[in-house]
């Protein structure tokens, strides 16, 4: 019984971080590129540095810009120059959309699962070893 309780904390976890993972993608990494598809940056002439947009070259930001990540298959850098070119505008809207709902309906949601994992794990089992006791044939 134990394991099953490690499984379901391991997942409620797993699932968590995902979700601030993909709040976090869309807040940040999205921000960059609606900023640069509302400056129409889709060519290496058009292209925009950081400062340019407002943005802070943050760790996640730069790290997320390296060659052979995903983003910088996205956002293509050009003598530090950021642009979008015009065959991944329509990949860019729909992956780095804005629709994250808010930091409030994150922590709801999490909170939300966590509670759905504290009945699995503590309600279910003594639900289910009440319906057993009253089959069994014991006295």
């Amino acid at each position: 019984m134990d394991d099953i309780r490690f499984v379901l904390w391991a997942f409620m976890i797993g699932v968590s971080v995902a979700a601030l993972y993909v709040f976090f993608v869309r807040k940040k990494l999205g921000g960059f590129v609606r900023k640069l598809l509302q400056n129409n940056a889709f060519t290496p002439e058009s292209a925009l540095s950081m400062e340019e947009l407002g943005e802070k070259p943050s760790f996640f930001l730069r790290r997320s810009l390296r060659n052979g990540s995903d983003f910088s298959r996205t956002v293509l850098c050009e003598n530090d120059r950021y642009y979008i070119p015009e065959e991944c505008v329509q990949k860019a809207e729909s992956k780095y959309k804005a629709n994250t709902g808010g930091v409030v309906i994150l922590l709801v949601a999490i909170a939300l699962f966590a509670i759905v994992t504290l009945v699995c794990v503590y309600v279910f089992p003594a639900l289910a070893q009440s319906i057993v006791g009253l089959f069994s044939s014991e006295s």
